[in-house]
């Protein structure tokens, strides 16, 4: 009775007498190299493609009517809901010079302010938002409750053996605690449509609008922002940006004048994106930061070819203090209120 053993050994010396095995070497052999070739060519396009739009594109170089405008990150959530109605009609209230928002899409083609591709976060819903139709995304509710205590995070208290001018302005009444005290119980909110929050934020001095694309080919989200946008004549006060470079590629086509950011960070992306592999194909005007960047030799080198940096996840005065030393443009905040107030304190920092 043969055994694996034999059967392996009676057929390595077939292959050995036949000249197979050498046959067999000589094959894999030229698989690799076909696939080395293949590499080189596609490395090469890369690099080719990559130097043609980093050589092509510079960064414009926007002038602001101020610096560094102070952002809500959608709307002021530590106060309301995030990118809710409610949330945005406060950066009146605090005169806040704008806000961070998402534009993502529906099912059947219409666009909401809503950050997340699922529906499992706030509405226990395992779908993803471009799977629901438009009636149904607007039927749902969010109810909401805070208590007043949760509404002024520990992150944004001075310790307290800090320089006497940096703590100053943290005193319970700075906060204003007697106007954060009136909102308590939140009633119940919905998903805006895009239109409904350009509706409230035209007046506002400045808008950063972040588009929701994981996708290397086009939706039709571009255009479908690029109307609204039009629309309501909000081209001088708008930077649109995205994770997805591509996504800004597509939108530099159809509004080219409108400033772009490429949105950066270290965390849940995938790793082609975490390097910035794709970058120059953004034609990006700003790169936005995470706030783990303050202060980084990457944001620096950027800056030095001309990308104006942004942050945003600045959620306490210490960062503040730190990333006015990389000269940004743009800071966005859950917390904008509070860094409007400090800001002044640290100009020139």
């Amino acid at each position: 009775m043969l055994t694996a053993g034999t059967i392996l050994w009676e057929f390595s010396k077939n292959l050995a007498s036949s000249n197979g095995f050498i046959l067999l070497l000589t094959c894999i052999l030229s698989i690799l190299l076909v696939l080395f070739l293949i590499f080189i060519i596609i490395f090469l396009l890369y690099r080719g493609f990559f130097h043609y739009f980093k050589l092509k594109y510079k960064p414009r170089d926007f002038i602001l009517n101020k610096t560094p405008y102070i952002l809500g990150h959608r709307g002021i959530p530590v106060l309301q809901h995030e990118n809710s109605i409610e949330s945005f009609k406060l950066l009146s209230t605090y005169d806040i010079d704008g806000t961070e928002l998402d534009a993502n899409v529906s099912a059947d083609g219409k666009l909401f302010v809503y950050h997340d591709y699922s529906l499992f976060r706030f509405f226990d819903i395992p779908k993803n938002i471009r799977k629901v139709s438009s009636q149904t995304i607007e039927s749902l509710k969010i109810s909401l409750f805070f208590e007043n205590n949760s509404l002024t995070p520990a992150s944004i208290k001075i310790n307290q053996d800090k320089k006497n001018e940096e703590k100053d302005f943290m005193t319970e009444e700075s906060l204003d605690k007697g106007n954060i005290d009136k909102i308590v119980k939140l009633s119940e909110t919905t998903i805006p449509t895009l239109e409904a929050a350009f509706e409230v934020l035209k007046d506002r001095r400045f808008i950063n609008l972040e588009i929701k694309s994981n996708s290397l080919f086009s939706i039709g989200l571009e255009q479908k922002v690029a109307h609204l946008i039009k629309q309501y004549k909000l081209e001088n006060k708008i930077v649109v940006s995205s994770f997805d470079p591509f996504c800004l590629y597509r939108f530099s086509k159809i509004l080219p004048l409108i400033p772009r950011g490429l949105l950066v960070s270290k965390k849940g992306l995938p790793i082609y994106l975490k390097k910035m592999w794709f970058y120059p194909f953004a034609k990006a005007d700003f790169i936005h930061w995470e706030a783990d960047f303050i202060g980084t030799k990457k944001v620096k080198k950027f800056a030095e070819h001309g990308y104006k940096p942004v942050f945003w996840g600045v959620n306490s005065v210490q960062l503040l203090k730190r990333a006015l030393k990389d000269k940004p443009v743009i800071i966005i905040s859950d917390i904008p209120h509070i860094l409007k107030k400090a800001l002044p304190f640290f100009i020139g920092v």
